[in-house]
């Protein structure tokens, strides 16, 4: 039920039915072949194609009796932002090409009618001008279990099927509209790090690419099942901490085999290469980080780089955000399943947050305190920005064994656990260049308006590095456009109640006054939800920005001044 069928004069004669990542996990078939799609995503990633935009997935069914799909591009005008075309298909294995039919030709882009002579264009020589188009071809059979990657601009058809024929096809598209064409895919890729200096991958799907090629057909393992799993996202600016953050991250875990992590290296591919060793360890951890390097020159802030990190996910269950710069609890991964499962019974969509303790040293001498106090966010004051500043408070500590989740009003971006679910609906914003006071407010009120709230847990769990003088900061070295910041500002503000200003930027050669959304895609993924209202999350968290008002109720965090101890974070 629920399929479309799309006709236009005999040129499609498929049924249709775009699905959603969540719809697909509860068919336990399905999520298999959707976690294929979705490590192609990350190997492209890994290598440099941008693809981290929004992706669509759909499925395909051609009842037999001649459907066939007209020759077509996926990347259009109406769908400009499309790269990547990755079609898994969910057929018998004895699928006979001749018998069957419904082939996938995949045709080589400027190369259809070359062959074919002028005079037999001319003179309508049409049997002559399909020799050619097939001579630059290539035909793959819908075979089950195969799956085809091309590139979203060239040009394509499924011939005549006699057979039912299923796939799953992902177009994975760049995160915005200004994007480069497909056709300069290669040429933009950032260049690959020496693997001897870098993190390995996970190489386990048997890729075959060439160079001169439309496509690579490859056929992986069956995806693992991803239930129990952790996906952790780190952004690491030139961060030499990242690579020991990662280390303890799996040495101190209960059961490092269930964690995985997503790496964005924002880095200078030469002078950064020592930061980028895997810190020693296991040498079965590394197989389970996947990465993307970018220049520390393209870098735009924390949202970009958080985007990127969540778009080399694989369908995890739970998800950990955490910073380049952090340390861990022993059995930090069962204490954050502990504690999740305890705040779910409060509210079926948590997510526990706060600031970390600070740990002190670095590298391999880094040192974490024995007996950290827990800690819950309080709202502090209105900045000249308009961003309200959020402090980390100490509060009386029961004990590991005796402590329950604390209910809180905000939320922190170095330490943020929840199901894999929040970042589906509530991903991070990439058209928010060089905004960092801001990031966390965007998150909070657009996830809470879609029904999640934020617990503290009781004990630390994670450590952070406060102190920023061991480590360069992108703010510090990367050139920021200040009216480009304060478009990505007066996004935000937008979201939060507060009426966007114009202002005069003197790098417009007209001279006009530019607004603060000018260019703004229109995704409502980045906007409020409609579960909650933002009337309702002010009164929930006793602040307005509009009005710059904190109330006593945001100061205190939700609690009484009894549940505090002295000092703040």
């Amino acid at each position: 039920g629920g399929l479309e069928q799309r006709a236009a004069a005999g040129a499609r004669g498929d049924h249709i039915l775009w699905v959603t990542h969540q719809e697909l996990s509860s068919r336990p078939a399905m999520q298999q072949w959707m976690q294929e799609l979705l490590h192609v995503r990350s190997e492209l990633l890994r290598r440099g194609v941008d693809v981290g935009g929004p992706f669509s997935v759909q499925l395909a069914m051609y009842p037999g009796g001649g459907a066939r799909y007209a020759r077509h591009a996926d990347a259009s005008l109406s769908c400009p932002t499309r790269r990547i075309t990755a079609i898994y298909y969910a057929n018998d294995a004895d699928w006979d090409p001749d018998a069957h039919g419904g082939c996938l030709r995949v045709y080589r882009s400027g190369q259809c009618t070359q062959s074919a002579s002028k005079d037999a264009v001319v003179e309508g020589d049409e049997s002559q001008v399909e020799r050619a188009s097939e001579q630059a071809s290539e035909r793959v059979a819908p075979i089950g279990d195969r799956l085809v990657v091309f590139h979203s601009h060239v040009e394509h058809e499924v011939e005549a099927t006699q057979r039912a024929r299923y796939a799953l096809t992902m177009w994975m598209s760049c995160p915005g509209p200004n994007c480069k064409s497909t056709d300069d895919l290669d040429s933009q890729a950032v260049d690959n790090f020496n693997q001897s200096n870098s993190t390995p991958i996970s190489d386990n799907l048997d890729t075959r690419m060439h160079a001169n090629d439309s496509s690579f057909v490859s056929t992986g393992p069956e995806a693992a099942n991803r239930s129990g799993l952790i996906f952790v996202s780190v952004a690491c600016y030139r961060d030499p901490e990242c690579r020991w953050t990662l280390l303890d991250m799996f040495k101190k875990a209960a059961r490092p085999h269930t964690v995985r992590a997503g790496v964005v290296w924002q880095v200078d591919k030469d002078q950064d290469a020592p930061i980028m060793r895997f810190a020693g360890g296991n040498a079965s951890w590394q197989r389970y980080v996947r990465q993307v390097a970018i220049d520390w020159r393209a870098a735009t802030g924390p949202c970009k780089a958080r985007h990127l990190a969540q778009s080399l996910w694989e369908g995890e269950e739970f998800y950990l955000q955490i910073d380049a710069h952090t340390r861990f609890a022993q059995d930090w991964d069962l204490m954050l399943l502990k504690w999740l499962e305890q705040a779910e019974t409060v509210s079926p969509k948590a997510v526990l947050s706060t600031y970390p303790p600070g740990y002190d040293g670095e590298g391999a001498g880094a040192v974490t305190p024995t007996s950290a106090t827990p800690t819950v966010l309080c709202a502090g004051e209105f900045a000249q920005d308009g961003f309200l500043r959020i402090l980390g408070r100490k509060v009386h500590s029961r004990g590991p064994h005796s402590g329950t989740v604390t209910p809180s009003l905000f939320w922190a971006a170095g330490f943020s656990f929840s199901r894999s679910q929040l970042f589906v609906e509530v991903p991070y914003n990439p058209y928010l260049p060089f905004l960092f006071f801001g990031e966390e407010f965007d998150m909070l009120v657009r996830m809470w308006t879609r029904g999640w709230d934020v617990f503290a847990p009781p004990e630390p769990v994670v450590f952070h590095k406060w102190s920023r003088t061991a480590r360069p900061t992108f703010f510090q070295e990367v050139i920021q456009d200040p009216y480009v910041k304060a478009k990505s500002q007066g996004r935000v503000l937008a979201n939060l109640g507060v009426k966007p200003s114009v202002f005069e930027d003197p790098n417009e050669a007209s001279g006009q006054h530019l607004t603060q959304l000018q260019q703004y895609p229109n995704d409502q993924r980045y906007g409020l939800g409609n579960l909650r209202t933002l009337q309702e999350f002010n009164e929930h968290a006793d602040v307005d920005f509009a009005s710059r008002y904190v109330g006593p109720r945001a100061k205190l965090g939700g609690l009484s001044e009894s549940a505090f101890t002295e000092s703040a974070i």
